[in-house]
This record gives structure tokens, sequence and C-alpha cells, in this order.
């Protein structure tokens, strides 16, 4: 909402008194530590909400650089909060929003698991050229979660989410990736190559820049290249 604000969008001046008036996130958490989607229906909706609202600052709202222990705890306990969740089957862009969580929380395994059940949710064709609206549902050509899951597949390989450089930090896959001219908000495209996690990158600045990689000030006139190295720190 304040980055909202920043950009010139509180035309009417609502989303500043909101924030001066605060938001009562200590009355949403649950016994489960988790904030309920709510303060009205929430407890009587936890385990039978069709989206995760809870993961929205993992999927839809960058609300910084790390995340609060109620959220982590949202992505650790996700199955838990949607409906028919030991099926499990998704309702709507469910399933997508759980993939893009798991590759911006570098969850390699919760990747695998969220991807493997697709096609055992029928939520997508068994040529997967199509992802479905909702598990069972064939409404052909769904583009939010089709764009879901590409978002998550990209950011296995390269993210900003955390408003930093994150490059292979989800691989899902053994052997080498190749990936180039990804262009991102921090104001470089990436082109590279890893194998197993390991490899090499060129950052190219779009206008001039400076970010963090890997715990590093990376900072760039426009047009200007360097290397970085993919891996472990």
């Amino acid at each position: 909402m304040q980055r909202a604000i920043d950009y010139g969008l509180d035309t009417d001046g609502r989303m500043k008194t909101i924030l001066h008036d605060g938001i009562a996130y200590k009355s949403l958490l649950s016994p489960q530590g988790i904030y309920f989607g709510n303060a009205g229906t929430g407890a009587k909706e936890f385990g039978l909400q069709k989206h995760p609202d809870q993961l929205a600052a993992v999927v839809h709202i960058p609300l910084g650089s790390d995340l609060d222990a109620p959220t982590r705890l949202s992505y650790q306990r996700r199955y838990d909060i949607i409906a028919n969740n030991l099926k499990p089957t998704f309702q709507g862009h469910t399933g997508g929003e759980f993939i893009l969580a798991s590759a911006r929380m570098h969850d390699v395994e919760g990747w695998r698991k969220d991807w493997s059940y697709a096609r055992s949710s029928l939520y997508a064709d068994p040529d997967w050229i199509q992802i479905y609206e909702s598990s069972g549902r064939p409404l052909a050509f769904y583009v939010t979660t089709h764009g879901l899951f590409a978002q998550s597949i990209l950011e296995t390989v390269v993210s900003t989410w955390w408003e930093r450089l994150d490059l292979a930090a989800c691989v899902p896959w053994a052997g080498t990736v190749r990936f180039g001219n990804i262009r991102t908000v921090l104001g470089v495209t990436v082109s590279g190559e890893c194998t197993n996690g390991h490899g090499k990158a060129v950052l190219k600045a779009w206008k001039d820049t400076s970010l963090q990689y890997q715990g590093h000030t990376i900072t760039l006139k426009k047009g200007e290249e360097t290397t970085v190295t993919i891996g472990p720190r």
C-alpha cells in the first residue's frame, strides 16, 4: 500500500488513512500461528479457502526482503489452508500460486511436490498443452494459471522478488540450464548457464543501477556488463 502511495495511486487519500489507522493483523492471528483470511468468518473458513490469501506476500504483493513468521508458516502449511487439501485438488489458480511460492521460497522439494500434483489433480491435460481453470474443470488455456506456472519456471533460475538478484536458487532439475536476455526490474538483463547449480552469468545494465547479489553490491552504468558466479556463497 505504501508503494501505491509512493507511485501516486492514492488519488483520494484513503490508502494513507488506512495506514495511519493501522491494520489489525494481531486480531487475525490464529491458534495455528497463521493469519485468518478475515476477522469475520476467517476461523470457519480456515482449511476451506479457495485461494491461500495468506501467501499474498510471496505471490502477489512484494513486501520487502523478508517475511514475518506467520507468512513463513503459511507457506509451510499451505496445503492445510485450502479446501480439498487431502486429495489434493485446486480451485482456480491456487495450484499456480503454490508452485510460484515454492520457487520464490527457494524450496526445491516443495516445487517438485507442487508440480507433481498438476497431473494427478487433473489440473493439466496429459500432453501438458493446457492448464485448466480448476482441477477437473477443462476450461482450456486459462491465462492466469499459465502465467503463474511460467513465472514459477523462470524464478527457479532468475528471481528478483526479495529485492535482490537470485540466480539458480531453486533449480529442480539435474543437468545444464541456459537462459538469456532476462530483463529484470533491478536494471540489468541476465544471461548465463549453470550445471547442477553452478555456473556463470553476464549482467548487462539497461539503466544506471545498483543491486544486491549474494550479499554484495554491484553498481553499473547503463550499457556496462559484469560476469558473476552462480553457486553457493
